[in-house]
């Protein structure tokens, strides 16, 4: 009787790390889970401050960022994105918080956690990343500006989205649904300001916490029809 060799074991397959470099721009990454995405950027000190927290928190995702370098900075990007707060300052807690002022308030009261003023970035970004701050907007919310070579990015939170899915429509930005009525508080301030940041930007790249990525040399354009039709 031949005796049978031991069936060797599946190979396990490989884990996709939840957090990807986002093409084109160096030490900027990118995870999503669903419909909501969140960036880590790594600071001139080597560590991460990361963009909108997530609302859950696998250890997939702790050991992620532990792997970029591990997080000093939550960033809450306004007084909405605030449900991974608690999670993601009880697994990272010597991060600091920081949020714009206009966002603090109603983001102590969700969350009773303590916020620094997002100011507290400017030093510890590398230089080409810009900390912006759209003007006419009720919520707190701040974006970051990316250059790198001949290309631009903007990362945003709920002015636009992207596609809800890589292989779903539309491709081109859009207005997030509820942004008019809930974001906006000054229409023609917040208008007047995107016009220019647009037209003095010209970004390449659009990165939403809403969305796919958006990588198109029409952007400018795209952006300029969305905000001039409020």
């Amino acid at each position: 009787m031949i005796s049978q060799k031991p069936k060797a074991q599946a190979s396990s397959k490989s884990v996709r790390d939840p957090f990807t470099a986002v093409p084109g721009f160096s030490a900027l990454y990118e995870t999503r889970n669903k419909k909501l995405g969140a960036f880590a950027i790594r600071l001139i000190s080597g560590d991460i401050c990361l963009f909108s927290p997530l609302p859950d928190l696998t250890e997939q995702i702790k050991a992620s960022l532990q792997r970029l370098g591990g997080v000093s900075i939550l960033f809450a990007p306004n007084h909405y994105h605030n449900k991974g707060l608690c999670l993601y300052s009880e697994a990272f807690p010597s991060a600091k918080l920081v949020a714009a002022a206009a966002a603090i308030p109603r983001l102590k009261k969700v969350t009773g956690l303590s916020f620094a003023p997002v100011n507290e970035l400017v030093g510890k970004l590398p230089d080409n990343i810009t900390l912006l701050e759209p003007e006419g907007l009720k919520t707190g919310e701040n974006w970051l500006r990316i250059r790198e070579k001949e290309k631009t990015a903007w990362i945003v939170v709920d002015a636009f989205r992207g596609a809800e899915t890589p292989q779903s429509e539309p491709t081109a930005p859009q207005l997030l649904k509820n942004f008019p009525k809930y974001g906006l508080a000054d229409r023609g301030r917040y208008v007047k300001w995107g016009e220019q940041q647009v037209r003095l930007d010209r970004p390449t790249t659009l990165l939403s916490c809403h969305g796919q990525a958006i990588h198109d040399a029409m952007l400018p354009e795209k952006l300029l029809d969305l905000i001039l039709s409020l």
